[in-house]
């Protein structure tokens, strides 16, 4: 016998559900596997909301997939059903539901952090300036460019913040909600993305498309979200 489950709709907790309706919300594609669920007897461990693909539901995942096989198809074009979030009892008080960052914010602190890098590569540029003071220009700016970096990094372990980030109250957090580790943020979300933006015509292309995911996707995780299996939430 499958738990009663929680649900994150819109950036709400609802529920809970019995396996049955789970189905039917599986079977409508109202639930998918990315969803965020939770449940207070599956959350013996404390590890909080997870992926719905991660937990027990995944067999009503398996189930509909078989049905679509031999031709027992849902009618999708239906619209999906928004589910009111329902009181619960105090016993089973469903853990917080992260809040998404606005997509104000989430600019915010993106051109905060790129002002802080063009002062610093500003700096460095001076030396074309004033060609007598060079030296000094460059090791100004480079000394500026490597403490941003390890400023920025530390406070990426830590919190999963950028300065522009903590500044803003916003927090690059993984798939269950928590801080998201340090080298999915370094090598997926930023490095690889910084060797595409030096591609002509392929930067275009990804600046684009992450404006897109961004104000187009309901979670408003953008392209190097996506990839990096990321989000932005606010910091309680």
């Amino acid at each position: 016998m499958m738990y009663d489950w929680y649900c994150v709709q819109n950036g709400q907790s609802v529920g809970p559900f019995s396996e049955d309706i789970l189905r039917e919300m599986v079977r409508n594609r109202e639930l998918t596997p990315e969803a965020l669920v939770w449940s207070s007897e599956a959350d013996k461990d404390g590890r909080g909301w997870l992926p719905a693909a991660e937990t027990e539901i995944a067999a009503l995942f398996a189930e509909a997939e078989s049905a679509s096989l031999f031709g027992e198809t849902d009618d999708f074009s239906r619209p999906k059903r928004a589910y009111a979030p329902q009181p619960s009892i105090a016993s089973q008080q469903p853990a917080p539901v992260p809040a998404l960052a606005k997509r104000s914010s989430r600019f915010w602190a993106y051109l905060l952090d790129g002002l802080l890098k063009t002062v610093a590569s500003g700096i460095i540029a001076l030396r074309y300036l004033y060609t007598g003071f060079s030296t000094l220009f460059t090791g100004l700016g480079v000394f500026s460019l490597l403490l941003l970096t390890c400023i920025n990094v530390y406070y990426l372990y830590e919190s999963g913040q950028s300065i522009g980030k903590k500044v803003i109250g916003i927090m690059i957090a993984g798939p269950d909600g928590e801080k998201a580790p340090l080298w999915r943020i370094i090598f997926l979300r930023s490095a690889l993305f910084w060797v595409l933006s030096v591609i002509p015509g392929v930067n275009a292309i990804v600046g684009l498309a992450d404006i897109c995911f961004l104000f187009f996707r309901d979670d408003r995780r953008m392209l190097h979200d996506v990839v990096a299996g990321t989000t932005v939430l606010e910091v309680s």
